[in-house]
């Protein structure tokens, strides 16, 4: 069954169905053969079995986060058996933090590598144009899904911006999919700064919403490397950054945005009222900055990696 995509690719897309000859056709034709799922523990993964032990040394695993790459790796590591990790063709994880978490877990090896995930910044500069019919300026905004609390640190983002000075002349906008806990939900209503906080759902022109945005809060417990941080900055918009993941690689602390301990609830709030006024004088150090994560910059990257003999 053919499905529609919104965005473009080259190629085509099939179900990977290892049982089906034509899959285990394309497997054997491939030259590299890339994972990009999340996996869990619990859980068997045939297609995956079935590329590592007959298609190892092509065969690309990619970590995204310090907190569950050992979760997704461990069933990689299970269908390795005796094989060691250089087994594989490349380990690609997506920030040096990520890296660093797992040659703890898992050892070393030349074939682990950082690959950083890449921004398209021509068209997030065509989409900034977009019109969103949303006219509030200078606010804070929040893009991601709502209903992961503990993850993308929800219940520390409402806190802290309902506790800050900023609160007084400013609006904190929430884009994204999801249902607010019920707990966060009754505690919002009782507080009197309530109308403060506007929620919009999942939105198509996010990139139009950080443009205008005074910053972006990303207040996560946990991340791999996130790429909202990235579209951001190429938005313009600097980023009040819990220090977690990534972030201390791509945020620069009161020159492209602000970085606070994990859980700190006290310093985001110092680093919410911070930003009220100094997020306008970092707006061009931004754009500076996510240069480096250009999509052309990871093209010649990629090629690099896949060019390299075993």
């Amino acid at each position: 069954m053919k499905k529609k995509t919104k965005y473009e690719y080259y190629g085509f897309i099939c179900r990977a169905n290892i049982k089906t000859g034509f899959v285990q056709y394309l497997i054997k034709k491939s030259t590299f053969i890339f994972d990009f799922k999340y996996k869990k523990p619990d859980q068997d993964y045939p297609f995956v079995k079935f590329c590592i032990d007959n298609y190892a040394s092509k065969y690309i695993p990619t970590i995204h986060n310090t907190k569950t790459c050992n979760m997704y790796f461990d069933v990689i590591r299970k269908y390795l058996g005796k094989k060691k990790i250089d087994t594989l063709y490349k380990i690609l994880c997506v920030s040096e933090s990520v890296k660093k978490k797992f040659i703890t877990l898992y050892g070393n090896s030349e074939n682990v590598m950082t690959l950083y995930n890449y921004v398209n910044i021509n068209e997030i500069n065509k989409s900034i144009k977009t019109d969103s019919g949303f006219k509030l300026e200078g606010y804070y905004l929040f893009a991601g899904r709502i209903d992961a609390t503990k993850h993308k640190g929800i219940d520390l983002l409402l806190r802290g911006f309902l506790n800050s000075k900023a609160a007084e002349n400013n609006y904190l906008v929430i884009a994204g999919a999801g249902k607010l806990d019920e707990d966060l939900r009754n505690e919002i209503a009782e507080n009197p700064r309530k109308n403060k906080i506007i929620f919009l759902g999942f939105r198509s022109d996010i990139y139009a919403l950080m443009s205008k945005a005074k910053c972006l809060l990303a207040p996560s417990r946990w991340e791999g490397f996130s790429m909202s941080h990235l579209e951001s900055l190429a938005c313009g918009t600097p980023v009040v950054s819990s220090r977690c993941g990534g972030a201390e690689e791509v945020i620069h602390h009161k020159e492209n945005g602000y970085l606070f301990d994990v859980d700190d609830l006290q310093d985001f709030i110092k680093a919410i009222d911070y930003m009220d006024s100094n997020a306008k004088y970092m707006r061009e150090i931004c754009k500076i900055s996510v240069l480096k994560y250009r999509m052309e910059r990871y093209l010649l990257n990629i090629g690099k990696i896949l060019s390299e003999k075993r």
